[in-house]
């Protein structure tokens, strides 16, 4: 694949925490939509699962508590549970879903997640190719780029085989892997 066409297919993570709190900022008067972001990169969701949350599924949780969604493992961090709350301080509805659609119980489409990150990203002046996958995308890249988290620990996260493909999902040239790829 040459450059050019993979700039062009491949979905990108947010890379810098400037970036999330652009976006953070931006969405602070949409409790939907904020929650949404804030679970999809601070999680290992993929897309689906993260469309498919019911509000049941959250409760009764509290800070550290480790949540099996669907197969799915992450930890119910501060970030989620601040903005659980100020999602459930303006929330009336009684829909089910987390991020039901405005006309009826169920949940919004993945293209439609696609369209509000693209959205998002455009009015926050945010360059790259950007949609659902994002998300999920950024929850890896922050954790290993920023934070140092180990490559096997992320693997286990997103289900991946092994440290390499992890490496590619996330578009990390990694030190750690350039040099073991080296020997």
């Amino acid at each position: 694949m040459s450059d050019l066409e993979k700039k062009t297919s491949f979905i990108e993570p947010l890379r810098s925490v400037e970036d999330i709190g652009k976006i953070k900022r931006h969405l602070r008067l949409t409790p939907k939509h904020l929650l949404l972001f804030t679970i999809g990169i601070n999680s290992p969701l993929r897309v689906n699962s993260l469309l498919n949350m019911k509000k049941t599924d959250l409760n009764n949780l509290k800070v550290g508590d480790p949540v099996n969604l669907y197969g799915e493992r992450f930890v119910f961090n501060a970030a989620i549970h601040d903005c659980l709350e100020y999602y459930n301080d303006h929330d009336d509805s009684r829909r089910s879903y987390l991020f039901s659609k405005l006309s009826k119980d169920e949940p919004i489409k993945a293209e439609y997640l696609t369209r509000l990150v693209k959205d998002w990203t455009r009015k926050c002046r945010i360059e790259g190719n950007f949609g659902g996958q994002t998300l999920r995308k950024t929850f890896g890249y922050i954790n290993r780029v920023v934070y140092g988290v180990d490559l096997k620990v992320l693997s286990s996260l997103y289900g991946h085989p092994c440290p390499s493909v992890t490496l590619r999902y996330l578009d990390i040239e990694d030190r750690d892997a350039m040099t073991l790829q080296a020997i």
